[in-house]
């Protein structure tokens, strides 16, 4: 669920993440259902065989098994019922309508219900609110100044809206209807066509690309020639396995024909040019293809915090090495050597650089799992780097690659590799952060030998999130108090997006515990936030639901409150996570 939540970016004070059940929340969880007489299939049945029922379900969050649990089917299965037990047709069509838009958290419009079924509010209010009481609701929305429907849940919308439309032309029929009456005009209309239209949930519609081609025929029909219309049409045929690259590039030119300033389409374009370079028979071609797409994502690396653009570098550069270096156990050809060295170097750089920044960013973390499995371990392009290395010892991302891909074999000589690079090259912080990360692999990890590749990884002005957090730690574990408020000053004034500051990290475990768990009490607590003390560390745990624990949990803590936690890190500090109370 907490995905859905990071488009109210800095303005989120804070959000409670549902996780998995563990088997000591089922019985909290039970207990409470007895107590409140809300057990319902499950009452006749023994405390025993209701745990055993739960745990069936653990692996589903708590909504969906508190819904499965209590009535014995299927969250689907009971959202269908509940569907068909509307009586009237008209409410019906309405609840499908919202259920079409809210499963991508967008609102509908009471005008645009209206253009649709003819039902306007006050016919909504008069007729149709007793029977989707509890199922649609209706709030006033200043934005368009009109009424905006909303289902529960988003979860929900999307279960009833996959499972009452069966089949991908009915699917597609209801996308149709909606974009005809849509009126880009309204705020909230033009969200709802930006959602229908995104070339993954139209992918994802239908596997036919003909029904995605009409729905963003219509869309484009609709509103016109807008540049991002244009660029899904070219998304689609570029993400499509029958798609038509040809196409995509003549709709991003008519995009960019329109709007030739806006980012996103240069980045389109430049991963359109990779495309065409993988699809060329002709090696000069693919060549030309990529240099313009690097050209491209140079120009916009004026943003550096971009993780699209470092993401997009480090793709083409290891799709030129794929095809130099076909498979795990091929060794590049002699004339070839230094080529594939300076594409091994554009990718550790571009992944060196945007996972430094983002390291939960998906295509970040995909394209260095294809730059590994394409070194592999222990075949010939793994010694390919190391009789590269005896000859070259400077190439610095040629090291780290190297190190990357002997580290779990041979430690030593990977943290060798990289510090022979560093006598070359002693200030650069790709090649600091890599011994560094190395050494924390070797043995305790806030030892006096850290600091100096520690103070090296990094400067107090770039945006490299995982070591400022890593600074964060290393003070605040070896009780520094002016080095760590130094640390966390400088982290927390980080020129990246909050959710990356905030996100906890680095786990450091109780090495006097056997779970590695501390203990301590809260002596702070408010609506959102408190603190957590352990006497014998430097600074106070920080302690909040999104880092801390899930929502049932924080509800019962108070000041004073004796709890368990494991310390992760963040740009504030030290934060307790997976919080228990004790007392």
């Amino acid at each position: 669920l907490s995905g859905g939540l990071d488009q109210f970016g800095d303005n989120l004070k804070f959000r409670f993440e549902l996780r998995n059940l563990t088997e000591e929340e089922i019985e909290l969880l039970l207990a409470k259902l007895e107590e409140y007489q809300c057990l319902g299939m499950l009452e006749p049945q023994s405390p025993q065989e209701r745990l055993d029922v739960f745990l069936r379900l653990a692996d589903k969050q708590l909504l969906v098994a508190l819904y499965e649990a209590t009535q014995g089917k299927l969250l689907e299965d009971i959202l269908v019922d509940e569907y068909h037990r509307i009586l009237l047709t008209e409410a019906q069509e309405l609840y499908l309508i919202v259920c079409t838009l809210h499963q991508f958290r967008v609102g509908v419009r009471a005008g645009l219900v209206r253009r649709l079924t003819g039902v306007n509010f006050e016919q909504f209010r008069g007729r149709l609110l007793g029977p989707l009481t509890g199922i649609v609701s209706a709030d006033y929305d200043t934005g368009p100044r009109d009424y905006v429907y909303r289902a529960r849940h988003s979860h929900i919308a999307g279960i009833v809206f996959n499972n009452i439309l069966s089949t991908h032309s009915q699917r597609v029929n209801q996308f149709l209807r909606i974009l005809d009456a849509i009126d880009p005009s309204y705020s909230s209309d033009n969200a709802a066509l930006r959602e229908l239209i995104n070339w993954r949930n139209v992918r994802d519609l239908s596997p036919n690309i003909e029904d995605g081609r009409r729905i963003l025929a219509t869309a484009l029909n609709a509103a016109g020639e807008e540049p991002f219309i244009l660029q899904q049409m070219a998304l689609l045929e570029m993400n499509s396995s029958t798609g038509n690259l040809k196409s995509a590039r003549e709709y991003l030119d008519r995009a960019q024909d329109i709007a030739p300033w806006d980012r996103t389409l240069k980045h389109s374009r430049a991963n359109l040019l990779g495309r065409e370079a993988n699809a060329a028979n002709d090696g000069l071609i693919a060549k030309s293809l990529r240099g313009d797409a690097k050209k491209l994502l140079r120009e916009l690396r004026s943003d550096r915090a971009d993780p699209y653009v470092s993401s997009l570098n480090a793709q083409l550069a290891i799709d030129e090495l794929r095809e130099i270096l076909p498979s795990r156990t091929a060794e590049p050809a002699p004339e070839k050597e230094a080529l594939v060295l300076r594409l091994i170097t554009d990718a550790e750089q571009a992944l060196s650089e945007g996972l430094s920044r983002s390291p939960e960013f998906q295509n970040l973390i995909l394209q260095s799992s294809r730059l590994r499995a394409l070194l592999g371990e222990g075949d010939k392009a793994e010694r390919f780097l190391a009789n590269a290395l005896a000859r070259q010892a400077h190439l610095e991302f040629v090291a780290i690659a190297y190190a990357k891909a002997i580290r779990n074999r041979d430690l030593p000589t990977a943290i060798s590799a990289v510090r022979t690079a560093l006598q070359h090259k002693s200030t650069s912080k790709p090649l600091n952060q890599m011994l560094f990360d190395l050494m924390m692999q070797e043995a305790d990890d806030h030892r006096d030998e850290l600091s100096g590749s520690l103070r090296r990884s990094f400067t107090d002005g770039d945006g490299n999130t995982v070591m400022h957090v890593h600074a964060v730690r290393y003070h605040f574990l070896r009780g520094d108090r002016a080095a760590f408020e130094h640390a966390r000053t400088t982290a927390s004034n980080m020129q990246v997006a909050r959710k990356d500051k905030d996100r906890p990290r680095l786990p450091f475990m109780n090495r006097d515990t056997k779970d590695g768990r501390f203990v301590g009490d809260i002596t702070s607590l408010g609506e959102a936030y408190g603190f957590v003390t352990v006497p014998s560390l430097l600074d106070r745990m920080y302690l909040r639901p999104i880092a801390s624990c899930d929502a049932d949990v924080w509800e019962t803590l108070r000041q004073g409150s004796k709890v368990s936690f494991v310390m992760t890190f963040n740009a504030r500090g030290a934060i307790a996570s997976e919080v228990r109370r004790l007392d």
